[in-house]
Order: C-alpha cells, then structure tokens, then sequence
C-alpha cells in the first residue's frame, strides 16, 4: 500500500522506478559504471531531489496549511514551476557562454539552499513579500538540474574506458545514476522527510526544511571539494542566441520558399507544354521540405499515446470530482472545508498512472523529434527549449483559472465552499480531446510511415 501510494502522489516515480529496475537488471553491463569521482554529482542529485519531491512539491500544500486560499496558492504553485522552466535556458546560457557549468549551478544550489533558509527562519511567516521571494529563489534552484545531469554525462563519458565506449552508451550509463538519484530522493523525502510522510507520523514542516538544509549544504560543500575532477571545455555556445538566430532563419527560409514556389507555378501555368517542368519544379519545392517528413514511427506512436494518455487523464480526474461533489451535496447543509467523504483514495490511481504514462512518453517522444528535425548546432538544448514550452503551458493554465473564476465564479476559497473543479476538469478534457484531434490531423498530414518516406526519398533522388 505504501509503494502505491508513493505512485500516487508522484505520478512520474512510477515510470522511472519501473525503467530504471529494467535498466539494471536486464542489461547491468552495458549501463553499469562506477567511479568514485561520481559520488560527488550523485550525492549533490539526491539532495536536490530530496528537496524538490518534500518541499517543492509540497508548495500548495504549505501555503494552504498557512490558511492561503486554494486559488492564491495555486497560482503561486504555477508561477513557481513556470518560472523553474524559463530560467532553464537561462541557466544553459550563463553555464555554457560566460561563467561556466560549476559556477552556475553553484549559483542555483545557494539559491536553494537560501530559499529553504528563509522558510525555516520565517516559519510560519507573517510577510507577504517573503512568498515572492521564495517562490523566486526555489524558482532558481530548481532550473540548475540540467546542469548537473551534463556535468554528470560528461563525466561518465570521461571516467568510462570500456571497449565499444560510445556517446550513446555513456549517456545511458549516466542516466542510470540519474535515475537512481532522482529514484532514491524520493522515496527518501515520501517516506521519512516530507510532512506527512508515509513513514512517520512525527514528521512537520520546520523538520522537513532542517532535514534538506542539512542535506544541500553538505553534498554541495562534497561537490565543490570535488570540484577539480570535472573539466568543462572552452565556453563558446550561446543557446540563446542560436535559438533566435536560428527561428529567424528557417521563418525568412519559409517565407522565401512559399513565395518562390508560388511565384515559379504561376509563370508555369501560363506556358502551355510545361507539364514536365511544371512537375519537377513540385518535386524540387517538395525535396525542401523533405527533411520535415522524417519522422519515425515510434516517435509519432511515443507522442500520440502520451496525448491519449493526458485526455484519460483528465475524463478520470472529471469523472472523480462529479462524483466527489454528488456525495457532499449528499451530506446536506453544514459542509465544511476540513470535512472527508467516503470516497477511496485508490479512485486516485487511474488519474495519476495515466498522467505519469504521458509525461514519459511525450517528453521522450518529443526530444526526439525535436532532435530530428533541427540543426546540429542547437541538438543539445533539446531539453532546455522544451522547457520554454512548459512554461507556456503552465502560464495560459494560470490565466485559464483566474478568468475562470473572475467570470464565473468556479473557484473559491476552499475546494469545499462552492468550487466547480468538476467543471474546471471538463474544460480541460474538451481542450485534451481538442489537442489529440489536432496532433492526429498534423501526423497523419505531415509525417510519412516509414516505408513510404524510404520510397519519397527514393523517388527524390532518382530525380536528381
């Protein structure tokens, strides 16, 4: 029960405790290394994740504990996460343009360990600006796990001598320290430190902010010792930069195109005889783009289930709430906040795997073809631009709430005291099934399966 409830409260610990157990057991071999010049990211890894999945995580739930109202305390839930997403590629930037990886991701730990700081010494706090600044410096702190995730690929992929040593199989050795980090903080931080844990009924909030200022300090003064065993390399990318230069030129390259093609069909047109021209300046206006309609099918599969899984995700989330509201509106007048309804947690389950079956699948799926279908030169900043994507998302579903509830009053107070989250989950479900109407129009009109994109390109270059 324990072990469910875990996946329950952290839809994507399911999915990495499943692969990274396959990961090791099945092929331990060809992902297994170990060093000791590893221990000094790893430990730094399980500290950050420890207290992410007992502090962060639990932000909504601290501020609704300190009686913010469930609006105010979500929306400062998103404003954080949004605000983790931006600074990613911020973080790339400085990291991989001016000061380099370590002096960077110093940077984002102190402002972790600043934040849990404040929030130990401030306890219950009594300011309003203090939850500006908190939100703002865990914000920070959380943006710096990209870093240490390349820190520790580089480092695999130094420390790793074997015979048939690839980039590949060093980043699937690095990942499975990783996970085994990520895995470990979390089950760490369920069980024993967050409030609340499943493990300990003593447990509070001043405990959990002492328990992971101890853990951040420490592995952070361990990596800064070990500090001399990484190596980054000459600071000469600008992903930031790249990124811009980069979408400019492929909209000037779409615009030239479109207009090039329209402009040449047209003249044609005009010429009587030019059907062969006509039908080789189509194959050359088609041999441009050919580039975008190389898209595997287990990419297109990966992304296509992730977004099925999201619509599930959401009708399972609509259906609980309907049947949550029935059963108070059962229990008559004098509802209050605080009070329980007979309804099993385990309700919970299918919402939660269905939500932690997308974003594994989506995330995997769409680096890959984001890999795909870029330049060389931004390949590793997939991660980093996606979070820019995230953000988005993260902002319209803020601004979504509070239009709601100013327009029409869905949202209140407490979860109790009138508030239409049924139909808060409704709205969500028509505009899943929306975005999976439109993600099935958009494959099947761009992206090929494979064996007719092998035959296009064939036929592409007997033209030649």
């Amino acid at each position: 029960m324990n072990m469910l409830s875990i996946i329950i409260s952290y839809p994507s610990l399911g999915f990495f405790i499943v692969s990274t157990l396959v990961y090791i057991v099945c092929r331990r071999h060809y992902y297994f290394i170990y060093d000791h010049r590893l221990l000094f990211v790893v430990g730094l890894m399980f500290s950050r994740s420890l207290t992410y999945y007992a502090i962060v995580e639990m932000l909504m739930w601290y501020l609704t504990d300190h009686e913010v109202s469930f609006v105010r305390s979500t929306v400062l839930s998103n404003i954080q996460e949004s605000l983790s997403s931006l600074f990613v590629i911020f973080m790339a930037h400085s990291a991989d343009s001016f000061v380099g990886r370590f002096r960077t991701l110093l940077f984002s730990t102190t402002a972790f360990i600043s934040g849990v700081m404040l929030l130990l010494i401030f306890n219950p706090y009594d300011v309003t600006w203090l939850i500006v600044i908190l939100v703002v410096l865990l914000a920070l702190g959380k943006s710096g796990d990209r870093l240490l995730e390349n820190i520790l690929t580089d480092l695999v992929n130094e420390v790793d001598k074997s015979e048939g040593r690839n980039k590949k199989r060093s980043h699937a050795r690095a990942t499975i320290w990783r996970r085994v980090a990520h895995v470990s903080g979390a089950i760490s931080a369920t069980m024993w430190v967050a409030p609340y844990s499943l493990g300990s009924t003593h447990t509070s909030w001043n405990f959990a902010f002492l328990v992971c200022l101890i853990s951040l300090t420490v592995t952070l003064m361990i990596f800064c010792k070990g500090h001399s065993v990484y190596h980054q390399g000459e600071l000469i990318h600008r992903p930031i930069q790249i990124f811009f230069r980069v979408v400019r030129a492929r909209l000037q390259k779409l615009l030239r195109s479109k207009s090039r093609c329209s402009t040449q069909e047209r003249s044609l047109e005009r010429k009587p005889g030019n059907e062969g021209s006509q039908q080789e300046h189509g194959d050359n206006c088609y041999k441009e783009d050919v580039k975008w309609t190389r898209f595997r099918r287990n990419q297109k599969l990966q992304i296509g289930v992730g977004v099925l899984c999201s619509f599930l995700s959401c009708v399972f989330a609509w259906q609980l709430e309907v049947n949550r509201v029935k059963e108070l509106r059962n229990l008559g007048s004098g509802v209050n906040e605080y009070i329980e309804t007979s309804i099993s947690f385990l309700w919970l389950v299918p919402q939660f795997f269905m939500l932690g079956c997308m974003e594994g699948l989506t995330e995997k799926g769409m680096l890959k073809f984001y890999v795909s279908q870029v330049d060389k030169q931004v390949q590793n900043y997939g991660e980093e631009y996606m979070e820019i994507v995230w953000c988005l998302g993260q902002l319209v579903n803020t601004s979504l709430m509070l239009t709601l509830r100013r327009q029409l009053g869905w949202f209140n107070e407490g979860t109790n005291d009138e508030t239409r989250l049924d139909m808060y989950y409704l709205v969500l479900v028509c505009v899943c099934s929306v975005n999976l109407i439109i993600y099935t129009c958009v494959a099947i009109w761009f992206y090929k399966d494979k064996k007719q994109d092998h035959n296009s390109s064939h036929d592409l270059h007997q033209h030649d």
